[in-house]
C-alpha cells in the first residue's frame, strides 16, 4: 500500500495525474479497512480533484475522511485550508 501512495505521489509530482489518481483509487479499493495510508491516498485524492476544479468530488473525499475521526485528530487543521474555498458549494 505504501509503494502504491508513493507511485501516486510522483505521479501528481510529475504532473501526470490521471495516473497519479488511478494509484490513489487502487489503494483504496484494495485497502478498504480505514488507516493512515487510505487516508493518504483519499487526501490526495481530493486535493487532484480539488485543482481539477471537481468540487464536491473533493468535498465528499475529505469528508468522508473527517467522519472517521475525532475533532480532536490534527487532519481538521489541514482540512480547514480546503473548507473555506469549497464552503459557498455546501
Amino acid at each position: 500500500m505504501g509503494a502504491l501512495n508513493r507511485v501516486g505521489d510522483l505521479f501528481y509530482r510529475g504532473d501526470e495525474w490521471e495516473r497519479a489518481k488511478a494509484a490513489y483509487r487502487q489503494v483504496l479499493a484494495q485497502y478498504p479497512t480505514e488507516t493512515t495510508r487510505t487516508a493518504a491516498a483519499r487526501l490526495a485524492l481530493a486535493e487532484i480533484l480539488y485543482r481539477e476544479e471537481r468540487f464536491r468530488e473533493a468535498i465528499d473525499l475529505y469528508e468522508k475522511e473527517l467522519d472517521l475521526r475525532s475533532y480532536q485528530d490534527p487532519i481538521y487543521s489541514s482540512h480547514g485550508r480546503l473548507h473555506p474555498k469549497v464552503r459557498r458549494l455546501r
